[in-house]
């Protein structure tokens, strides 16, 4: 059996488990959350991130030149990480990463494959006055489209009253320069919570953007044990303007059973 994605791994009877490989090897302290990217261009090249409390300002970056059989480990340049690593390929082989620092989002690029990085340069700022929260990074990859090349970058916006709003940000020129829009409504709080953005591009250049929209009128006050919509915009002009927010569907989120996660946590446990 041989992956069309990667030609090189192999393996016979299907389905295939690879043996686990050790990303994040910068010590023994915790390392969470773990987006992945595959270099269009190159299969064999894959680009990961973390959490990282092995690193000063939280954040790890992971990349592999050989389809995920061996790893290097960087930690992010700059510095007042806050975690929610973002990664992301475009075509022309140009690796991005980056994460919340000081309240906004940053993010670097390499030309290696992410054995060097560049200086962060700041793509989002605190639209709201407060923070730039869960980020999520896409490149349009798509040959056929007229944007091909366009980073999308996708946030959470907190106001200082908690008030929340989906934000997307656009880039040109290989992340040189940002401009962010608000794709959202503005959830005030308390009453509704918006968070957990999420990107992807059609062939023809399009961006859409989902994000989850929930009441806080959980048994604990929050939007655990209640049912959330699922929001999506689009974008047909490289993320300069964006249709009015439509409900996809909807959701019924787990109880916050712990008292401890907003969202919602699994049975038994403390983990949201």
């Amino acid at each position: 059996f041989t992956t069309r994605e990667n030609p090189n791994l192999t393996c016979s009877p299907t389905p295939c488990i690879f043996t686990p490989v050790r990303v994040s090897n910068l010590g023994s302290s915790m390392v969470e959350n773990g987006p992945i990217a595959v270099n269009p261009a190159n299969s064999l090249q894959l680009l990961s991130g973390g959490n990282d409390f092995n690193c000063a300002n939280i954040q790890g970056w992971y990349a592999s030149s050989d389809g995920g059989s061996t790893w290097k480990d960087t930690c992010a340049p700059g510095s007042g990480g806050q975690g929610d690593p973002i990664v992301a390929y475009d075509a022309k082989n140009i690796a991005y990463a980056g994460g919340i620092q000081n309240n906004v989002i940053v993010v670097s690029s390499s030309t290696n494959n992410g054995q060097t990085w560049g200086t962060p340069v700041k793509a989002v700022t605190d639209e709201l006055g407060y923070l730039a929260d869960k980020p999520w990074l896409e490149a349009d990859t798509n040959a056929g489209s007229p944007f091909e090349n366009a980073l999308y970058l996708s946030t959470t916006q907190f106001a200082p009253d908690n008030s929340s709003q989906i934000w997307v940000a656009h880039s040109a020129d290989g992340g040189k320069t940002w401009s962010d829009k608000a794709v959202s409504s503005l959830a005030g709080f308390p009453g509704h919570a918006n968070q957990f953005s999420d990107l992807t591009v059609g062939p023809d250049g399009t961006v859409y953007v989902t994000w989850l929209n929930c009441p806080t009128t959980g048994p604990a006050g929050d939007c655990g044990g209640t049912v959330a919509n699922i929001m999506i915009s689009k974008s047909t002009d490289g993320g300069n303007t964006w249709s009015s927010e439509v409900r996809a569907t909807t959701t019924h989120l787990v109880p916050d059973a712990c008292m401890c996660a907003f969202y919602g946590n699994l049975p038994n446990t403390s983990d949201p």
